[in-house]
């Protein structure tokens, strides 16, 4: 595998790939966006860990048992948004 100049590579030649590709881009990112994106998915996925955090916490915290059907709730609503996506195509 030859090197390339910076020119050469684009998104589709790039090997890094983004793993928040189920909320898809309607535009493809540039490259040099790369840590945005990065960023962004990041953030996302922080939020989405501190919502259950914090969902479990309330409930620990005012009934004194850890409710463990929470996690299936966030299960469901996962695949229910897979369903979504792969319903618009996207």
């Amino acid at each position: 595998m030859g090197s390339r100049s910076a020119s050469e590579i684009t998104w589709e030649s790039s090997p890094r790939v983004s793993c928040f590709l189920i909320i898809a881009h309607p535009w493809k990112p540039r490259l040099d966006l790369y840590y945005v994106d990065l960023a962004v998915t990041g953030a996302g996925f922080g939020c989405i860990y501190a919502m259950m955090a914090v969902g479990l916490t309330l409930v620990y915290g005012l009934l004194r048992i850890l409710h463990v059907a929470h996690a299936a709730v966030f299960a469901l609503g996962a695949y229910v948004t897979v369903l979504v996506a792969n319903a618009r195509n996207a």
